[in-house]
């Protein structure tokens, strides 16, 4: 009798010990989590939108690119464009090729070269080829074109909708003229 009661015992007891885990966290050997990845019990990484891998080191493409703004910060501000008054600012994203992916509906009368304009796109403008250049155009507005033609242009740049390092919330767009500063604000879904 003894012995059926002792063996019951020691089963649970080699149940017990071989059911402990080996990766607790004094065992495993813990990775260094990339690109704000968060560590965890079991020594992985739990990665954060827009990051996968075993360290979070891949950067996955996001299946959109939204753009939420447009900052002018500066332009040129050429005597040519109105005479009698300042220009009044609009913009274009177009492709390399001069086709208008999106026109801004409005414009600010006698814009200031140096005093920061912010154009709120609503709705926003959605980007799905997230990995070919986006051309952007200054203009002049002229009431009298219901679209801005080459006439119109103050200054043009380029920007990369998504630059596969990583997910910046803003970009500054390469104008051809130094005086031309504009921020444009993303942000992206997976």
């Amino acid at each position: 009798m003894k012995y059926l009661f002792k063996t019951p015992l020691l089963l649970a007891l080699f149940i017990a010990l071989a059911s402990c885990s080996s990766s607790s966290e004094e065992d495993c050997q813990p990775i260094i989590c990339l690109n704000e990845g968060i560590q965890t019990i079991d020594c992985g990484c739990e990665c954060p939108e827009g990051y996968s891998g075993a360290d979070c080191a891949t950067i996955l493409t996001p299946s959109k690119v939204i753009i939420n703004k447009v900052v002018i910060n500066s332009f040129d501000d050429y005597s040519s464009w109105d005479t009698s008054t300042k220009p009044d600012i609009t913009f274009n994203f177009e492709k390399a090729d001069r086709t208008i992916l999106y026109s801004h509906t409005s414009f600010i009368n006698n814009a200031e070269s140096n005093s920061p304009i912010t154009f709120t796109l609503s709705p926003v403008y959605s980007i799905t080829d997230v990995n070919t250049p986006i051309v952007f155009v200054l203009y002049d507005y002229d009431g009298n074109d219901l679209i801005p033609n080459a006439d119109d242009q103050m200054d043009f740049g380029v920007f990369q909708p998504f630059n596969r390092e990583n997910f910046p919330s803003k970009v500054k767009v390469s104008a051809t003229n130094s005086a031309t500063d504009v921020d444009v604000y993303l942000s992206y879904e997976f």
